[in-house]
């Protein structure tokens, strides 16, 4: 595999730089043969073995890579000869195990992620264009991917949810994947301000392994990302990532709710919104905006309403309920009703948990208590959204839902709003809860904005109350949301 060289033709290099090319190991003079490093004045037979083993992190060539050991070799020659010697294996266990090229594929998402960082950059999609503008990587505009590339190249875009069918020519990148090219790594790597750091194995172990690999997963489980698109003009949302004392956090579900049906996402927007493989969606009608609305374009909404999660693979229906914060009349709630039991059915015949949002007095709790245990068996799974009953409506809600889960959001964060809401949360159990911000709606006093990020305050204040550590507490939620949405 070695003998295939992906650069480009020889472009004659000035031969001013042979003495200091000289000094680089394993450097040649051989001008007919040889070519530069992208990364250092060396020029070498083949610029692409020298990179991986000089220049990149050990992992990033898997096929080369011990992984017993963490070490890069230059020819699959001689880690076979090593694995044999040192291991006792044959060298297909060492690469072709699957747990490996998971791991193989983290580490990389870890990489990419931290590179983001760096280049200040919000997601992922803008590092490529990025990449894409950048004078520098013209450099790569012969570069192809080596065919033994391809099947890590499948399983990586596999693991990682994202829509690719063919992989395409490198540059200029087109996707995520683009990325991962030896030559375009290295080179974003150069641009770092501490890029011999980034590829030695003490480096590696605590920003990739502990941030990507053990890093404490939270979920958030509810929250608006087509009002914060509107708000911010982003196209993509950034890496939330904190640390508190020696662990890291690291927020890796998100649930986008899409309540309003003319900002429902199209085709074309979800297959935008999946490349961001820790958001998760789900679709429903908001009761407040059923006012003013004609049936005829309501019942249109929910036809419209299950063709949208089936086509989309949403995780759920709603947030659905009723509302009667804004003082209905009674035709205006009956249509309501009407609205709300319309979507159980749907959940019922998907067979997808429902959002629950229910905001009045004891008589619209009841109200929306009735028409969940008509239409919805008991077992059936209920996300509470912003749940700010008492100990009492808790309790109730349980028992009719066993498998329900409540939504502890920013509320918590807000005494002067909701001065009674904590002591109603000591008395729920944790493994009831999963955390949600319904950001961009909620903002605490004393906070410059809201989003996923409010979620650092909520685990530390439940923490608090619980008298568990924080881990405990991203630990448990994060376990009831997977349960509640069968998150993979």
């Amino acid at each position: 595999m070695d003998d295939e060289l992906d650069y480009g033709p020889f472009d004659g290099e000035i031969p001013e730089r042979l003495e200091e090319d000289a000094r680089i190991k394993g450097s040649s003079r051989n001008l007919s043969k040889a070519r530069l490093c992208p990364v250092c004045p060396g020029r070498f037979t083949n610029v692409r073995r020298h990179v991986f083993h000089q220049h990149l992190p050990w992992y990033t060539n898997p096929l080369t890579a011990c992984w017993t050991c963490h070490k890069q070799f230059g020819q699959n020659k001689m880690l076979e000869n090593h694995c044999l010697e040192l291991h006792n294996c044959n060298i297909a266990d060492n690469i072709f195990k699957e747990e490996y090229q998971s791991v193989w594929t983290e580490l990389m998402n870890g990489l990419l992620l931290e590179l983001c960082q760096r280049y200040d950059k919000k997601t992922l999609d803008h590092l490529v264009e990025y990449v894409r503008t950048e004078a520098v990587f013209k450099q790569c505009q012969s570069a192809v991917f080596h065919w033994t590339d391809i099947p890590l190249l499948n399983f990586y875009n596999k693991k990682n949810r994202f829509d690719v069918e063919v992989i395409h020519a490198v540059f200029p990148p087109s996707a995520i994947y683009s990325l991962i090219h030896w030559k375009i790594l290295a080179l974003l790597l150069k641009g770092t301000e501490d890029a011999e750091n980034l590829i030695t194995f003490e480096k590696e172990i605590s920003l990739y392994q502990c941030s990507i690999q053990k890093a404490i997963m939270v979920t958030d489980s509810h929250f608006h990302l087509d009002k914060m698109k509107q708000q911010a003009r982003f196209s993509g949302l950034p890496i939330y990532k904190w640390k508190d004392g020696e662990s890291v956090y690291q927020i890796r579900h998100l649930v986008a709710n899409y309540a309003f049906p003319r900002r429902w996402p199209t085709i074309e927007e979800m297959g935008e919104i999946r490349r961001d493989r820790r958001i998760r969606s789900t679709a429903g009608i908001h009761p407040r905006i059923v006012k003013g609305e004609e049936m005829s374009v309501l019942n249109s909404w929910i036809t419209d309403l299950e063709m949208l999660i089936c086509v989309n693979r949403m995780i759920a229906v709603g947030e659905c309920g009723l509302d009667s914060s804004d003082k209905p009349n009674s035709k205006e709630l009956k249509k309501q009703v009407h609205v709300f039991e319309e979507q159980l059915r749907i959940a019922k015949r998907q067979h997808l948990p429902v959002v629950i949002h229910c905001r009045g007095d004891k008589k619209i709790m009841n109200m929306c208590r009735d028409s969940l245990t008509n239409f919805l068996e008991e077992d059936h799974p209920i996300h509470w959204h912003c749940f700010n009953g008492d100990t009492e409506e808790y309790r109730q809600c349980k028992t009719m839902f066993p498998n329900g889960k409540f939504g502890i959001s920013p509320f918590l964060l807000m005494d002067n709003k909701y001065p009674g809401y904590r002591a109603t949360v000591c008395e729920m159990k944790l493994e009831d809860l999963v955390l949600e911000t319904d950001s961009p709606y909620l903002k605490p006093q004393g906070h410059h904005e809201a989003s996923p990020e409010l979620l650092k305050e909520i685990i530390w204040k439940l923490a608090s109350m619980f008298d568990v550590r924080s881990e405990e507490i991203a630990r448990v939620t994060t376990r009831n949301a997977r349960q509640l949405y069968n998150i993979d």
